[in-house]
């Protein structure tokens, strides 16, 4: 088999020294767990810096359910931790009282451990992917990075890897970050407009060229998520402002760019003159609540200027020549926040099945089926769906008729029948009929509901 780009693997080499050092590690781990195991748990007192104590199990007790005991946040941060003034990996059991300082990626001894396992996954993608034998790293000095030499044969880097390189523009990055805004007190609403708030936040750095695929990309993709919400939107192109940043003929560009995919796209959209940002323009996206009020949720603008401030450049095809890349902004919710305000606007509380926080709930008839419910109930929960179970014992009738006003998805009415046959009697929220389904078919049912975004 051939690595990326041609080159030949090693697979003798690598089929003979891959499985033997796993099953060696391996062999190495059970010994350890079993000479744990074998060793007294006596009480030990963990002392943090701020003179809290905790307490743990010696030989038993890590780092790592120290800070789970303090919270989630820590321990899914936490990289290394220092017991005694020594370096402690978080999974190592601690061997008797200790003091215990946790590291995060906010530290010095934080980032030195990430840095240092991403040079070893670094070397094993160098080793599975590409079958270079390993030689020196990662690197321990602090400030110089991470690396990983590896042997690959003869090969060296040559114009056709150049090429591959310049080649993965459009390059396209994505991340839920939280945003800060100092919104003035009398402006704030509900969940519309707050002052800290997840937004889905997307950059795409692409050539000038391929600005106008790009940004039919954003469009098809805001269209397939806006349909699956049952959304109708309207589109805005906002073009340059009276203060601007740049060259007019590059505005030029980018709007003609924009122009282009809006009209390929199909949709009706308006021009909004000189209402882009001073660093490029843009496409609003706006949809209406129930009560007909309008809000942006998604976003898409060009930013020529950041690339520029960041002195980005990318070889051209006359590789003689530098040039700079194109910058897209995009988000497709926007304000995750203002999104679900929205939602529950327009939905109003009738959450389609996939995204409604009252699922299913089980009610049985009487007392004598409460255990069979209970067993549905859990099925339900196991599979990856919100159940519920009312079991008071409250006549049928006002069960039913609460789990309606509720608004739960799906009511699932069981009795000794049911008990006896492994089945439900399903009735949908706003429909009066029933029907009897297996509890495999009524799982296989809430499947396709949720892959059909239903």
């Amino acid at each position: 088999m051939a690595a990326p780009g041609g080159h030949p693997k090693d697979e003798a080499y690598l089929g003979a020294v891959i499985p033997k050092r796993i099953q060696r590690f391996q062999a190495i781990q059970s010994q350890q767990k079993s000479h744990l195991d074998s060793l007294p748990h006596d009480p030990i007192r963990v002392t943090l810096p701020d003179g809290t104590v905790k307490e743990g199990k010696r030989w038993s007790s890590s780092p790592l359910d120290i800070a789970k005991e303090i919270s989630k946040s820590l321990a899914s941060n936490a990289l290394i931790s220092q017991v005694n003034g020594v370096l402690w990996d978080m999974k190592r059991p601690l061997e008797g009282d200790c003091e215990l300082k946790l590291f995060t990626f906010d530290s010095d001894e934080g980032r030195d451990t990430f840095w240092h396992s991403s040079a070893h996954i670094l070397g094993e993608s160098l080793e599975q992917t590409y079958g270079c034998k390993l030689c020196i790293g990662p690197c321990t000095t602090r400030g110089e990075g991470f690396y990983y030499d590896a042997f690959y044969g003869e090969l060296g880097l040559n114009d056709e890897h150049f090429k591959q390189i310049e080649a993965e523009l459009p390059i396209r990055m994505a991340d839920f970050g939280a945003l800060h805004r100092n919104e003035a007190s009398g402006a704030l609403t509900g969940l519309t407009r707050v002052r800290r708030f997840q937004q889905d936040d997307a950059h795409i750095f692409c050539r000038e060229d391929q600005i106008k695929d790009e940004v039919r990309g954003v469009l098809d993709f805001i269209d397939y998520a806006y349909k699956i919400f049952g959304f109708t939107y309207e589109l805005k192109l906002s073009t340059r402002p009276e203060q601007f940043l740049g060259e007019v003929e590059t505005w030029d560009k980018a709007e003609a760019a924009l122009t282009e995919a809006l009209n390929e796209f199909g949709k009706a959209w308006q021009i909004n003159e000189g209402d882009g940002a001073f660093y490029g323009p843009k496409i609003d996206i706006s949809v209406s609540d129930a009560l007909n009020r309008k809000f942006q949720c998604a976003t898409l603008q060009l930013d020529f200027q950041l690339p520029d401030r960041f002195k980005l450049e990318f070889s051209a095809e006359d590789e003689t020549k530098l040039e700079r890349p194109v910058m897209i902004h995009r988000a497709i919710l926007g304000s995750v926040e203002r999104m679900f305000a929205i939602l529950l606007e327009h939905y109003k509380g009738k959450w389609p099945f996939w995204l409604s926080p009252r699922q299913a709930i089980v009610c049985p008839v009487s007392a004598k089926s409460v255990d069979y419910a209970k067993q549905v109930r859990d099925r339900i929960h196991q599979a990856g769906y919100y159940a519920d179970a009312d079991i008071t014992d409250r006549k049928i009738q006002k069960k039913v008729r609460e789990a309606q006003l509720a608004q739960y998805n799906y009511i699932l009415v069981v009795g000794e029948e049911e008990a006896n046959t492994g089945q439900v009697s399903v009735r949908v929220r706003d429909i009066a009929d029933h029907s009897v389904m297996s509890i495999e078919s009524l799982l296989q049912h809430f499947a396709d509901e949720t892959a059909a975004f239903h």
